[in-house]
């Protein structure tokens, strides 16, 4: 009986900014109106309850827990980083998912992401956390 036969799925999970994310801030070198670039990556692991998922349409509650890092580089000049920062996020939610095949379960997502032990000066925890909406694509034997 597979993972996701008894209902509990566990997968690895990454995620980063696919988009160019500028604010103004602070380069840290005495200009605090500067055009800043917010750079985003994180990976761990997927671990979600499926209700039903037998059903051709079914609910699941998943919790990512990841770890990775996020930076900020100076957008005006030669993109050099003006700070660094390891995180911890915790990402739990609701999927929309529909049994299309045996082998590939595409889904609706909706989460919310808290970040943890960010010690940048331009953004806190809270300037980086908040609500996800997207799009999963299940490939597997299931």
């Amino acid at each position: 009986m597979g993972c996701y036969q008894s209902k509990i799925g566990c997968w690895g999970i990454g995620k980063a900014l696919v988009n160019s994310n500028d604010f103004s801030g602070d380069n840290l070198k005495g200009n605090e109106n500067s055009s800043l670039s917010l750079s985003y990556g994180v990976g761990g692991i997927f671990v979600e309850y499926i209700l039903k998922p037998e059903s051709p349409i079914h609910f699941s509650i998943p919790v990512n827990f990841m770890a990775g890092g996020i930076s900020i580089e100076d957008a005006t000049s030669d993109g050099s980083e003006v700070e660094s920062s390891k995180i911890f996020a915790i990402e739990p939610g609701i999927n929309l998912e529909f049994n299309v095949s045996k082998s590939f379960i595409p889904a609706l997502s909706l989460s919310y992401r808290q970040i943890f032990g960010s010690s940048l000066e331009n953004l806190s925890n809270q300037d980086i956390s908040g609500v996800n909406i997207g799009l999963i694509f299940k490939f597997g034997s299931y």
